[in-house]
């Protein structure tokens, strides 16, 4: 039932439905983009955004960024060929995780294949070849908070919860075979 709750944004959206608020869509950002053709975001009484999911995570969303993890011999040299792969407009280092070494690229697209195809070009052992955009979601968190493009949200504060000690049971019993 994976669009249960879109069906539910549309129909409360028909314009018979009458008026909603910021509160009857605030959780359902991921279903309206699934399922909206044109999405209207209003801020402080104006119309801050207005097109397709697309046009909007394209145009205000920022760009796209491939992560890279990979054993290479040269992490110098790897940022320096990735900053050559056409659309792509920067490469950070994020550091070594164990024995790969991990880079962070923004382009304008999808450049997986690319870096996949140097990749295999220069024997890299790859871990990770990932593609992320922003979602609506965070475009719209973005625009609420008056956030700069690419600064994220701020984490929720919430009070520490107490979770009560859990005493083992007076006998315990082991059915695995492979342990006495």
């Amino acid at each position: 039932r994976p669009f249960a709750r879109a069906r539910q944004v549309a129909a409360a959206m028909r314009p018979e439905a009458g008026a909603v608020g910021r509160d009857d869509f605030a959780l359902a950002l991921p279903e309206i983009e699934a399922v909206c053709p044109r999405v209207i975001i209003l801020h402080r009484g104006r119309i801050a955004a207005d097109g397709t999911p697309d046009e909007l995570v394209r145009t205000l969303g920022g760009e796209a960024a491939v992560r890279l993890e990979a054993v290479l011999p040269d992490p110098g040299e790897a940022q320096r060929l990735l900053a050559t792969i056409p659309g792509v407009r920067a490469v950070k280092s994020a550091g070594r995780l164990g024995i790969h070494q991990a880079f962070d690229i923004q382009a304008e697209e999808d450049v997986r294949e690319d870096v996949g195809a140097l990749a295999a070009q220069r024997n890299w052992a790859l871990r990770e070849l990932s593609w992320s955009r922003p979602s609506l979601e965070q475009i719209f968190a973005r625009i609420a908070l008056d956030l700069e493009q690419g600064t994220e949200p701020p984490e929720p504060t919430a009070k520490p919860v107490e979770v009560p000690e859990v005493r083992p049971a007076a006998q315990s019993y082991n059915l695995s075979p492979f342990e006495n």
